[in-house]
This record gives C-alpha cells, structure tokens and sequence, in this order.
C-alpha cells in the first residue's frame, strides 16, 4: 500500500504539474481567445482522464446520447472535488467555482488557468455581469458546468439548487443538462458514511490532506449518469429549468445512508 501511495503521490504530482504548464503554454502561445477556450476544454479533459485513471477512479457512463448535440449548460449534485474530473473526462466543458476556490493558492491557479468562470456566491452585486458571461460562453460554442448546490455535501443529501446562474442559460437560449453522480464503492465496497471523508470533499476540510487520503485507496468506483435534457422552451423561467433539473437529478440520486 506505501508503495502505491508514494507512487500515485508522485505521478499526481507530475500530472498537476504537467497540467499547469501546459495551460500556461496554451494562454501564451494562442493569442485568439475563442480558439484559446475550446483547446484548453479539450486538454483539460484529456488531463482529467489520465489523472482519474492513474488514482485509480473508475467511471462508469450512462445517456452518452443526450449530449451529441452542444451546447449545454450542465447542471450537477456536488460531493468533492473530483466531480469537475468526471464531467470534465466525459464532456469537454468550462466550468463555473467559487472566488474562493479561485484564490485558494496552487488550486486557484488551476481553476484560473484552465478557464473556469469564477462568480462570488455570498453576494448578489456581480450576479448581472457572471449571468452574462456564462450566456456568452454558451454563445460561443462552450458547454458550461454549473453545480447549483453552491457546496459539496457529506453525502446523506442533496440541498436545494440556487436558481441565479440558470438565467444565463434562459438567455442564451441553451439546452440544460442535468447529470446525477453516484459514489458506489471504494475499495470494492459499497461507499459507506463510516468512508466517505477519504471521497468526499465538504465543510472545512483542506485540499491537501483530503487528496492524500485519496490517493491511500485502491480504487473508487463512480457512476455519472446523464438523466435526460431539457431543451429551451421560450416563456419557461430559471426557477422552473432549476426545479425540474433539481427532480430529475434527486430522482436518480443515491444517498449514503449506512
């Protein structure tokens, strides 16, 4: 077990490290910022794969055929930071954080790097103008991910979906698609509460020792399943998209419970 723990340390390392010099290469090199965008979404992904691969996350895919058309605004229940690795592996995507995430040192500089669309949840003041730029990258061509829970969970729940960021789907006339994420084992046992802190990420836990824990763990099983789409309906408001979202996900939700 040392052995595979200081080797995936290591190889995550090198993997992280490889990412953020790569995406430095990209925002130097490519000087157009469209084109700029969808190659780091690509490599982004890439990157994304090797890493889950190499901790030994093995994601399982269902409703591959609902997102052959693009683009989507991508709704999601958020447990931990591997979330953003899964779609991100399955669906080359932008993704919208939190200014804290964005601030939050060499992570910060990842979120940056790779694009993603930082909003200030805890205030409303610049709600107009983050509306406005995810309806600009859905205009663009880009699949926008959104986790209206606004926090990762402990797991024994989901919370109620924010409805505010979903106006920029409504204006740029986009598709939403939700997609439900279920823990099913680590370690070749069915995740469990007794479990769970070494997967899921949440209340004041820190980046850095959660990802050793991780990294501890033979391998983890996960299962993405892309519930279904909501095409645009004109005269169909934000807090109905985000309702019908919430229900499709909780439908197809699992809770740890035991």
């Amino acid at each position: 077990m040392m052995v595979l723990f200081v080797t995936r340390v290591v190889l995550t390392i090198s993997i992280l490290i490889g990412f953020f010099i790569s995406m430095v290469a990209l925002w130097l090199v490519i000087i157009n910022s469209r084109l700029r965008s969808r190659v780091i979404a690509w490599v982004a992904s890439q990157f994304c794969r090797c890493c889950l691969f190499l901790i030994g996350v093995k994601v399982s895919v269902t409703g591959e055929k609902y997102y052959k058309h693009r683009p989507y605004f991508i709704v999601a229940n958020h447990l931990s930071y591997l979330d953003a690795l899964f779609i991100s592996s399955t669906i080359p995507s932008l993704f919208v954080t939190s200014v804290e995430i964005g601030s939050d040192g060499f992570l910060g500089w990842l979120c940056r790097l790779g694009r993603c669309i930082l909003v200030e949840r805890r205030s409303i003041w610049n709600l107009k103008s983050e509306v406005a730029e995810i309806q600009r990258s859905l205009s663009d061509g880009f699949n926008v991910v959104v986790f209206p829970e606004a926090t990762t969970t402990d797991g024994t729940k989901m919370l109620p979906f924010k409805s505010s960021l979903l106006q920029a789907a409504v204006n740029a006339g986009a598709d939403v698609l939700p997609i439900c994420i279920n823990y099913r084992k680590d370690n070749g046992k069915k995740t469990s509460i007794a479990r769970r802190d070494s997967i899921f990420w949440y209340g004041d836990m820190t980046f850095t020792p959660h990802l050793f824990q991780l990294l501890r763990l033979r391998s983890v099983s996960v299962e993405l399943q892309i519930v279904d789409v909501l095409p645009f309906e004109k005269g169909v408001g934000r807090k109905q998209i985000t309702g019908e979202a919430y229900k499709m996900i909780h439908q197809n939700y699992m809770p740890v419970i035991t």
